[in-house]
């Protein structure tokens, strides 16, 4: 048959091909992105005084995230956490200015 050593020679010789790198989302980066919202979040709430609608409205266009997937990603317990730490710590604006500097933070 043509061709059949030829598919032959790449099947068992072959064991060069690299290992398949994995695709989809980088871990490191969506904790980082989760701790920012959260932060946002404690800002809008808790230094600006925006209601619940309105800061899931103000992070939805910042993260780009539906709004039903803004607080399931703060229901998560390592986010919770965070979030109780946040309220025990009650940083300030400042605080975010320095840990952010590329975000604006004012209302």
């Amino acid at each position: 048959m043509r061709g059949s050593q030829s598919l032959f020679a790449d099947i068992v010789f072959n064991d060069t091909l690299p290992p398949k790198e994995r695709k989809g989302r980088n871990n490191t980066l969506q904790v980082k992105r989760n701790e920012c919202l959260i932060d946002r979040y404690f800002f809008y709430a808790k230094l600006i005084g925006y209601n619940y609608p309105k800061v899931l409205e103000m992070l939805e266009s910042e993260f780009f995230l539906c709004i039903s997937t803004i607080p399931q990603i703060m229901e998560k317990p390592d986010n919770q956490l965070y979030l109780r730490r946040l309220k025990m710590e009650q940083p300030t604006k400042q605080h975010f200015e320095k840990k952010w500097p590329h975000i604006k933070w004012a209302a």
